[in-house]
């Protein structure tokens, strides 16, 4: 149950679903709620099924590079440092270039690209799964599952939130949201924290 929670929490903090309100807002601007919705909806689709794919053949693609859980487990967590202390300072680099969001605003279809990737299965979520994906003891049975539920279970709470994103806007502000961004990017700095701990300690031994 920890390791679920904390994949969950994980998760959610790195696909950040208050702090892509304003990107969702700017790349469907001029379109009718009811279109917005059958994009969000669309575009978590196909990140959960994104997610998904590298949680069960990411174990693979390791292997076939002769990639140690270990060295994954450093890789992502320094990756994920720099997208949780660019949620701490507000920035948007980890999520794209400013040519790809000029870009975005000219599509029509945002479903697949940005919204489920790189905005909600970007680089940190694909990494994290695929971290949890090579560690032997995630592989079989129970552990198996409760990875499943928690990719399920953070993308359902991203859905969630860009659902209601003019509620949120109404109620939070631009100031809260960026507040619990915050916050859910000093939780992650942790996680990403403890996962380097952890690489450095397999290496070590």
């Amino acid at each position: 149950m920890t390791e679920f929670l904390m994949t969950v929490v994980a998760l959610f903090a790195i696909m950040d679903p208050l702090g892509n309100i304003g990107i969702l807002i700017a790349i469907t601007d001029g379109d009718t709620p009811q279109y917005r919705t059958h994009q969000v909806w669309r575009g978590h689709l196909y990140a959960g099924v994104l997610l998904l794919i590298f949680y069960f053949v990411g174990g693979q693609i390791m292997h076939f590079f002769g990639i140690t859980i270990d060295a994954v487990r450093v890789a992502g967590g320094l990756i994920l440092v720099k997208i949780g202390f660019d949620l701490l300072s507000m920035r948007e680099e980890t999520r794209s270039t400013r040519e790809e969001q000029s870009d975005d605003l000219r599509r029509k279809d945002c479903s697949f690209f940005p919204l489920a990737m790189p905005l909600v299965a970007g680089p940190g979520a694909l990494t994290l799964v695929l971290t949890k994906s090579g560690d032997a003891s995630h592989a079989i049975g129970e552990a198996m599952v409760g990875d499943t539920v928690a990719i399920l279970v953070a993308t359902g709470g991203s859905l969630a939130i860009l659902l209601s994103t003019r509620w949120f806007v109404r109620v939070l502000g631009v100031s809260g949201m960026a507040a619990v961004s915050r916050v859910m990017g000093f939780i992650l700095v942790c996680i990403s924290v403890q996962m380097i701990i952890l690489g450095v300690k397999g290496v070590m031994n």
